[in-house]
């Protein structure tokens, strides 16, 4: 084997070397790429807000708004105690309500005002809505022009000069 040859196969092992590097730093941000999408998907199924609420017994909703009122509460470092005197209702009856069971909706809605999440009744809101062919009327009665000036000329009113 000449000196050559033996440089030659060196280079040749080398450049091996470099692509076997290369395949595995793509190999690796693939790895850390699906890990990346696999945290995000299992985020997104956590999130509550893709519940599906539809299907979900009446209890287990009762008992998710019971949760949503103890977390705020103790969020708020706030006892039973104080919430349902401010309330105007009894420890007892706030308790069943973050146990999930059933109170009166206006002792509810006292709870939430109490701790202030009265903001949740926005998804109670009616929003005037307007049909598509009144919506088409209105966009056809809508001025695209601005109209001309008109100017009087009859009026020759005489500076006095």
């Amino acid at each position: 084997m000449t000196f050559h040859s033996f440089i030659a196969i060196l280079l040749y092992f080398e450049l091996f070397i470099i692509q076997l590097r290369f395949i595995i730093i793509i190999l690796l941000i693939i790895f850390v790429l699906e890990s990346i999408q696999n945290n995000i998907n299992k985020f997104i199924m956590n999130d509550k807000s893709y519940m599906k609420w539809e299907e979900m017994s009446d209890k287990s909703l009762m008992e998710t708004i019971g949760r949503f009122i103890q977390s705020h509460r103790l969020n708020q470092n706030k006892s039973q105690n104080q919430v349902a005197n401010i309330a105007g209702i009894s420890r007892s009856t706030l308790s069943l309500l973050e146990r999930g069971e059933k109170v009166r909706i206006d002792s509810f809605i006292q709870v939430l005002r109490v701790l202030d999440l009265l903001y949740i009744m926005d998804v109670f809101k009616i929003q005037e809505q307007i049909s598509p062919i009144e919506y088409a009327k209105l966009k056809k009665r809508k001025r695209k022009h601005a109209s001309s000036k008109k100017i009087d000329t009859s009026k020759n009113d005489d500076l006095g000069w």
